[in-house]
């Protein structure tokens, strides 16, 4: 959340503003306020367990965002 908040005053500062970030590949998926952190279809493997990550199954992230609700569908799916 703290690289989110830092991310976006640098893009405000560049006058390019985002509404959400996406990260990728960090074996681990998340869905935060702002941000969406996307799973791996590899899954755990030597670099996930050199990061301490807990294990989980390979899932990258699906969402719905509409103009009028923005995100509204947050699923998982799993390879």
């Amino acid at each position: 959340m703290r690289g989110t908040l830092k991310r976006g005053r640098m893009a405000n500062a560049m006058g390019q503003p985002f509404d959400f970030l996406l990260l990728g590949h960090w074996h681990t998926l998340n869905f935060l306020p702002n941000t969406i952190i996307n799973g791996s279809l590899k899954g755990f493997d030597e670099f996930a367990m050199s990061l301490s990550i807990t294990p989980e199954p390979a899932a990258q992230a699906l969402w719905l965002t509409t103009e009028t609700h923005g995100r509204t569908i947050l699923l998982p799916v799993y390879a």
